[in-house]
């Protein structure tokens, strides 16, 4: 397999831990925008603040214009706009895996891939550790 593929694919579909649609799924609105106590933000937000960046990286990949998102990367998010931020963030990481499946990729693109995944893997260990401070009823 091709080693960006892997890498891509380790974040999208690991072996080792849960994937962000199995972290993402059943994390109600309200639980998704409180910010726990002792937390410096809502998983929701710590979601889109990954959205944004993994959109940032794939327009530059996909040769169109990146946002002006990126300047307020850590927006509050309401609960009305949770299923919203989950399905940008799980869109992007599919656009993803099928960018690094392209066998012409520039050494620019490659390295954008990686860091989708890199910078991805750091919140999706943010957002396991946010989820475990929702209380269970």
């Amino acid at each position: 397999m091709n080693p960006l593929l892997e890498v891509i694919f380790q974040f999208a579909e690991p072996i080792d831990f849960d994937s962000a649609a199995t972290m993402l799924s059943g994390v109600s609105p309200h639980d998704a925008c409180q910010i726990r106590p002792g937390a410096p933000y809502s998983l929701a937000t710590n979601v889109m603040h990954a959205a944004i960046w993994q959109d940032q990286w794939l327009a530059f990949i996909e040769g169109t214009v990146p946002s002006a998102e990126a300047r307020n990367d850590w927006p509050v998010v309401a609960e009305s706009e949770w299923p919203a931020v989950q399905a940008r963030f799980l869109d992007g990481l599919g656009r993803a895996v099928k960018l690094a499946a392209k066998p012409d990729l520039t050494e620019d693109q490659q390295r954008r891939l990686v860091r989708i995944a890199i910078h991805g893997a750091y919140h999706l260990g943010q957002i396991r550790l946010l989820s475990q401070l929702i209380p269970k009823d």
